[in-house]
């Protein structure tokens, strides 16, 4: 459901269970509604590409144990809550390109250290 006009108050409802690849690229969504997905899920790829999409709690991917590719670049994101990846300890790619962000903490990625296999941060303006 990429490059529509999809805003946060407009995604309502739930995301099947069997779903495994969410593409929400290009839309105008900002936040997840917290019954969008289910402890149940089934979701390994999530992309939010260019949507402002904020990074407001630790607990914005709730429920994604079995995510494995998460993609966040150009969302104008210019911090990483901590906490953030505790719920996505099977990720293995993350993409954070193009996003303002500042420097990053040893605690960062704390929770997906040992999955972790590609990250991207490119033309972030990382200084240390």
């Amino acid at each position: 459901v990429q490059n529509n006009l999809l805003t946060s108050e407009n995604i309502n409802g739930l995301i099947p269970n069997q779903l495994k690849e969410l593409i929400l690229d290009f839309n105008s969504i900002r936040i997840f509604n917290k019954n969008l997905i289910t402890p149940n899920n089934s979701l390994e790829t999530l992309s939010l590409q260019s949507n402002d999409f904020l990074l407001n709690n630790s607990n914005t991917f709730q429920h994604l144990y079995k995510l494995k590719r998460l993609n966040l670049a150009r969302n104008n994101i210019k911090t990483i809550p901590k906490g953030l990846f505790k719920f996505t300890r099977s990720l293995e790619h993350l993409n954070m390109d193009r996003n303002p962000l500042l420097p990053l903490s040893t605690d960062t990625f704390s929770g997906i250290e040992s999955s972790l296999r590609n990250i991207s941060f490119q033309s972030c303006s990382l200084t240390s």
